[in-house]
């Protein structure tokens, strides 16, 4: 069995020149791969198609290390950025609800509504829970849902 895993990769990595490959099974059942025929011994042809080249990856291929190192740079200005509006938003959201001016909210109907001391009580906490979340230094290891 060994045999007949090293003949497959062999085959697998035959070049391109090697137009021709040979299978062949011996007395003990062992399949068997050469760019030449074995003597005494049929032998059947095996069609070896050229590898892709360098250039051209194959359809389906595991995408370049320069492209997922690009999408993972991406990927990461991409959560700053949302961490940092969020930051701004939770921001805001304490200034605002620390003022001593009204503070309404637009309800689905979209009617503004003021927010009574116990709902503004909530929404502060709620603001200083996403500051703490999203203004800190140190970004959190999964991705940023608000």
């Amino acid at each position: 069995m060994r045999n007949s895993w090293l003949g497959l990769a062999m085959l697998a990595f035959a070049t391109s020149a090697a137009a021709v490959v040979y299978k062949w099974v011996d007395a003990n059942g062992v399949t068997h791969y050469s760019e030449m025929p074995p003597e005494n011994i049929e032998a059947q042809q095996v069609p070896v198609r050229p590898g892709p080249s360098a250039e051209a990856p194959a359809p389906g291929a595991a995408p370049n290390v320069q492209q997922v190192l690009q999408q993972a740079d991406e990927e990461r200005e991409s959560i700053a950025a949302k961490r940092k509006l969020y930051c701004d938003l939770a921001q805001r959201a304490i200034v605002a609800l620390e003022a001593d001016q009204p503070v309404a909210m637009v309800a689905a109907d979209g009617a503004q509504v003021l927010l009574n001391a116990e709902q503004r009580a909530t929404a502060l906490a709620d603001a200083r829970r996403r500051a703490d979340k999203y203004c800190d230094a140190t970004p959190p290891a999964e991705p940023v849902n608000p």
